[in-house]
C-alpha cells in the first residue's frame, strides 16, 4: 500500500443551511512525486481546528484580595479589547453576570480592558488587565480581572451647635479632637 499525502488550504464559510455555506471541500491527494490518486484509492482527510475560545470575567473585588468571594458583586458593562494571533480586533463587553467571551485565532491573543469604562474610582487588584494569553486547540482560555472601588472618605468641620439649628454660625466654636 501506498501512502498518500493530501495538504490544501479551504475556509468554511457560512451558518449550516445558508445558501452561502460550504459542506464539501475537495482535494486532489497525491505520493509527494507527482502521482495523483485515482478512482478506488483511499484517503483520509484529516482537519485542524483554526479558532479557540478566550473569555473572562470580572468582578468587584470588595476586600481587594485578587479571589472573587462569596456575596461579591460581578462588574457588567466593562470592555475588554482583543486583539488575535491573526491581528483582528475584538470588543466585548461584560454581559450582566461579568462574563465576556470571544471566538479568536488559535495562538496568543492579547486583551486590554478598555480603562474608560471600568467605573471611577476603581483600581484593579487581579494585576492582569493587560495580558497576553495563548488560546488552545480545541479549548478555552480564561482569565478573571477584579476591580476594586477606592475607600470613601468624608472631610469637613465637627463644631459645637450651641443654638441646634444644624448651622454653624458664630460664635460656634469648633469641637477639638
Amino acid at each position: 500500500a501506498e501512502t498518500f499525502a493530501c495538504s490544501f488550504d479551504a475556509e468554511v464559510t457560512g451558518d449550516h443551511g445558508d445558501p452561502d455555506h460550504v459542506n464539501v471541500v475537495t482535494a486532489i491527494v497525491d505520493d509527494g512525486d507527482g502521482n495523483t490518486a485515482e478512482g478506488d484509492d483511499d484517503a483520509t482527510v484529516g482537519f485542524a481546528a483554526s479558532f479557540g475560545g478566550l473569555t473572562g470575567h470580572l468582578w468587584v473585588d470588595e476586600d481587594g484580595n485578587g479571589v472573587q468571594d462569596p456575596g461579591e458583586p460581578d462588574l457588567p458593562g466593562v470592555d475588554v479589547v482583543i486583539v488575535d494571533e491573526d491581528g483582528t480586533e475584538y470588543r466585548v463587553t461584560s454581559d450582566p453576570d461579568g462574563n465576556w467571551s470571544q471566538t479568536v485565532a488559535l495562538g496568543t491573543a492579547n486583551l486590554a480592558v478598555d480603562p474608560a469604562t471600568v467605573p471611577t474610582g476603581y483600581h484593579l487588584t487581579t494585576a492582569n488587565d493587560t495580558q497576553a494569553v495563548a488560546v488552545p486547540v480545541g479549548g478555552t482560555a480564561s482569565e478573571p480581572i477584579g476591580y476594586q472601588p477606592e475607600p470613601a472618605s468624608v472631610a469637613g468641620t465637627v463644631w459645637v451647635d450651641l443654638d441646634d439649628d444644624l448651622t454653624r454660625t458664630a460664635p460656634e466654636p469648633p469641637l477639638e479632637g
